[in-house]
């Protein structure tokens, strides 16, 4: 599924107008899937050293081409370079996939029409970025015994998945109406992933683990009804969907 997503944020490059460097979107899309490329055949093979030169290349990428997006005086252009600097941001665990994404969003506001796909993988390209940091914390905790568990990092596992599920449910009406449909597709399988996994089995189960009180059951039937109400169809959820939103 990473790679479907990586797919869809290298489009056909455009060239920047007006800049003195020879440093192009070209360059740009190609050297984010080189090092993506990269990453993912480092975390396959368990090559450490590999994974970490990855991470740092796709970090340097994501500041030089904000640089090159903010130096840039073509609208389409700052929109197109925002999109890798975000997504390379992502990808390389950094912190700076937020402020990133805000910029090529502010961009977007006058020329979604012209940019719709780019435009709307800025607008939840940070929410993905979430959903992986989440993860990952998730994924220390549930190493540990029972006993061992932080009882609050466990709580604000579940919190960081729900707030990031109910923003994206909160997005899709809008993307709806602008971005291409597979772009949308690819979206509402995220996002069914995020609430029928990560939250119903897995922040769920490890707030069980730790003996955590929390009507975690009442919450994520809240968010299929928030998801259903927004005319999202989730996957791989069980049971049927309530008809109304419970007091939790």
């Amino acid at each position: 599924m990473k790679k479907i997503v990586i797919s869809f944020l290298v489009i056909t490059p455009l060239f920047l107008v007006g800049c003195a460097t020879t440093f192009t979107l070209m360059d740009a899309n190609e050297q984010l899937n080189s090092y993506y490329s990269s990453l993912e055949q480092a975390k396959t093979t368990k090559d450490y050293t590999m994974e970490v030169t990855a991470l740092s290349m796709l970090a340097d990428l994501a500041t030089t081409t904000a640089q090159e997006a903010e130096k840039s005086k073509t609208a389409l252009n700052k929109i197109s370079l925002y999109r890798v600097a975000a997504t390379a941001a992502w990808k390389a665990e950094e912190t700076s996939v937020v402020a990133y994404s805000n910029a090529g969003v502010k961009v977007c506001e006058k020329e979604w029409n012209n940019a719709p796909r780019d435009c709307g993988m800025l607008t939840f390209i940070k929410d993905l970025a979430s959903i992986d940091e989440t993860t990952r914390l998730f994924n220390i905790e549930t190493l540990k015994t029972n006993t061992q568990i932080n009882d609050q990092v466990a709580l604000d596992i579940f919190n960081r998945y729900e707030a990031t599920a109910t923003d994206m449910i909160r997005m899709h009406t809008h993307l709806l109406e602008s971005v291409p449909e597979s772009l949308l597709t690819e979206f509402d399988k995220r996002l069914s992933t995020l609430i029928c996994k990560h939250i119903s089995q897995g922040a769920s189960g490890l707030l069980a683990r730790a003996q955590v009180e929390l009507n975690t059951a009442c919450r994520v039937e809240n968010l299929r009804i928030q998801a259903n109400n927004a005319n999202i169809k989730l996957t791989g959820c069980l049971g049927p969907i309530p008809e109304q939103i419970s007091n939790c």
